[in-house]
């Protein structure tokens, strides 16, 4: 069953019935990967390109979790509360493209406010990350995939160069 693309992100798009050139490619790819930094999400290149590595970036370091366990502690919060707020914080500082200071006040507003994770990420930035996961998959990978197909051509196309020029003078 095909997944139904919102109409906002409809204008950026991959036509995938064009060929581009790497200067449109990469305007159009930038447009797109925009969309989502404007939303204050963190995304890079290895995101879309090798995600197992990018899964472990972007998280709070074990002095950074120290510290901020003792300032949600020293907040009034327990210990057991502080432990899971520093886990809340790891998830925010690893999703979205904000501070480890942000993290933490954001961390603070939704306990203080009792909201879930998605719902506060929603309310603030105005988007889900159902529909940041969507996105990547809908929008974003066809622009990988298509720039990775343009380089194995142009690189098929450089050994081709460097075989016939070579070709010759070789022996």
């Amino acid at each position: 069953m095909a997944k139904e693309i919102k109409k906002e992100w409809q204008k950026y798009l991959l036509n995938e019935n064009k060929e581009y050139t790497t200067e449109e490619l990469t305007e159009n790819f930038k447009k797109a990967v925009d969309y989502l930094f404007s939303k204050h999400v963190r995304l890079s290149s290895d995101m879309l390109v090798n995600p197992q590595r990018a899964s472990e970036q972007y998280h709070l370091s074990e002095q950074d979790r120290a510290v901020y366990l003792g300032k949600f502690h020293h907040a009034g919060y327990a210990v057991n509360d502080s432990e899971k707020m520093v886990e809340v914080m790891d998830v925010l500082y690893h999703v979205l493209n904000i501070s480890k200071d942000e993290a933490g006040e954001f961390t603070l507003y939704i306990t203080e406010n009792h909201m879930t994770l998605t719902d506060a990420i929603e309310k603030r930035y105005g988007v889900s990350m159902d529909d940041v996961s969507q996105y990547i998959e809908m929008v974003l990978t066809p622009y990988a995939d298509y720039a990775m197909k343009m380089a194995i051509r142009t690189g098929k196309e450089l050994l081709s160069i460097l075989s016939e020029v070579f070709s010759e003078s070789e022996v």
